[in-house]
């Protein structure tokens, strides 16, 4: 019984360190295309939300937030171009900078906001980023991590759609079923690695004409098994 526990918390702590492992992979290596956008939404009813652009590729997600105060015309102009319509309150990225209303400084700023989102299956570990407009030659900023992760290249987020960050902060559900699939996996991998093992070194041992079981030097006479082991006998 011990054995058993003790097997099964290797396992989950390789899981765990898999989804971590899986989850910043795909941040570095992922960039985001126009063609990646796959829908636009706001945040709520209110005259003051964020206007959602989200991006999917396979591991990784990126939504983008703009603030918006708007009349009715507004709001029905941008409507007409929301695919996802009004997010739900249980939306996993109403998070971070998009869990309450755009404040002051976002509007004065045209702040965009973000989250960077990565893992496979599911999505496992975020974090938040911000990019103010720049006056002078009407663009964005480069996107700087606001909160819970790293830039991976902070040189390359100028020109970009995503930033390239690394997040830290966990998604609870998505890490525990991306935590517990890897759990899963690592000792189907363990058990082929053996296999593939034993196999590489009979085949060795019986070329030098050892015994295949234990290594025994049989001087490449199998008809007699082994003396040592029993094999063959």
């Amino acid at each position: 019984m011990k054995g058993w526990i003790t097997r099964i918390t290797i396992c989950l702590l390789l899981g765990a360190i898999t989804t971590v492992t899986v989850a910043w992979g795909c941040a570095v290596l992922h960039r985001f295309t126009n063609e990646d956008l796959k829908g636009r939404s706001l945040t709520s009813n209110e005259p003051s939300c964020w206007w959602l652009w989200r991006y999917e590729q396979a591991g990784s997600t990126w939504v983008s937030g703009y603030p918006i105060v708007s009349g009715d015309s507004v709001r029905v102009l941008l409507e007409s171009h929301c695919e996802d319509g009004i997010l739900p309150a249980n939306s996993w990225f109403r998070r971070g900078p998009f869990v309450h209303p755009p404040a002051h400084d976002d509007y004065e700023a045209l702040r965009e906001r973000g989250i960077a989102a990565n893992g496979w299956p599911m999505r496992s570990m975020w974090c938040a980023v911000s990019s103010d407009w720049k006056w002078t030659d009407r663009r964005y900023e480069p996107h700087d991590v606001s909160g819970g992760g790293f830039d991976s290249d902070r040189s390359a987020n100028d020109a970009r759609i995503d930033p390239m960050t690394v997040p830290l902060y966990p998604i609870w559900m998505g890490f525990l079923v991306d935590m517990l699939f890897y759990s899963g996996l690592w000792p189907v991998v363990i058990w082929l690695f053996n296999a593939a093992y034993k196999t590489t070194r009979s085949i060795t041992w019986s070329l030098r004409g050892l015994c295949r079981n234990c290594g025994y030097d049989l001087r490449g006479d199998f008809s007699t098994g082994c003396s040592e082991c029993g094999w063959g006998r």
